[in-house]
């Protein structure tokens, strides 16, 4: 791929951005119709075992409590400001917490903090409703390269998997290097689901990430969440309406050549809610939903 391809390439991004301005949901008021009570996590070499624990209360969740195979792990404690919209996540395990700013019911901003100390934020841009761009910056105060799974995790639910771990290894090299960092995501839709993000980091290949969806509602929609302990590379995004079944990331090595990898999810539905995912790793997750 030469440079006139690319230039072509994000060209035909752009003209592929798809908006609509009767969209009425907002990311980060997070009121699903089916509440997820427990999610069970299994693979070829581990047997089945709780790994989440969802309480709600007045029909918002107040708290997901993490368990490994072994033992309980931590919770994360979720608040709301007057509006319904999620303002603040708390992991006091980790001594870590994540806040939500928003704009006429749109996420503009999202700090992220270690002992109550930013290290690192993110700014939100919009055409008509939909985000267009995100800027992430690490902050100069940063200097634990361990944030960077801290930073991965915390975003899992609003990142594909690919994105997360080059702005991990973002994090991780901001910390050595003693100095801020600043990267970017563009966004590119179709009808409510993401279909592509272009992700350019400092020091890291250009990378494009693919994406296609089932037509089943996501149980996530419009879910956002820290979690501090380990990333479990879970496909499903609160930004999408439905379902990621497949997403291929490129990786630019050079103006000419680049490494392509992919990942396929199948599901089992019930009352066209996905109640098994499995993906082509051979990784399970089992979600039960409140009656």
């Amino acid at each position: 791929m030469n440079k006139t391809s690319i230039l072509l390439s994000a060209c035909a991004f752009m003209a592929l951005l798809v908006f609509t301005s009767c969209h009425k949901e907002y990311i980060g008021k997070f009121e699903p119709k089916k509440k997820i009570s427990k999610i069970y996590r299994s693979n070829n070499n581990t047997d089945r075992f709780l790994a989440e624990a969802w309480q709600w209360e007045n029909g918002r969740l107040n708290k997901i409590d993490h368990y490994s195979t072994a033992s309980y792990i931590f919770s994360e404690i979720y608040h709301y400001d007057a509006e319904g919209f999620i303002s603040s996540i708390e992991d006091t395990s980790h001594r870590q917490q994540t806040n939500f700013i928003y704009k006429d019911k749109k996420l503009t901003h999202i700090d992220f903090l270690k002992d109550k100390d930013v290290f690192a934020y993110m700014d939100f841009t919009y055409t008509d409703t939909w985000i267009s761009s995100i800027d992430c910056i690490i902050t100069e105060r940063h200097r634990d390269a361990q944030l960077g799974e801290t930073f991965q995790t915390s975003l899992k639910h609003l990142m594909p998997t690919e994105a997360l771990e080059t702005l991990a290894e973002t994090v991780e090299a901001s910390a050595s290097r003693h100095h801020a960092e600043a990267f970017n995501i563009r966004m590119a839709w179709d009808g409510a689901n993401v279909f592509r993000m272009d992700v350019t980091a400092p020091n890291y290949p250009f990378r494009i990430l693919k994406f296609e969806h089932d037509r089943k509602p996501n149980p996530y929609r419009n879910y956002l969440e820290m979690e501090s302990y380990e990333m479990h590379k879970n496909p499903y995004s609160g930004l999408n309406k439905n379902n990621i079944t497949d997403y291929m990331t490129l990786t630019m090595l050079s103006d000419s050549t680049f490494t392509a990898s992919e990942k396929k999810y199948v599901y089992t539905y019930k009352d066209n809610y996905p109640v098994l995912q499995t993906d082509s790793n051979g990784n399970v997750r089992e979600f039960v939903y409140e009656e």
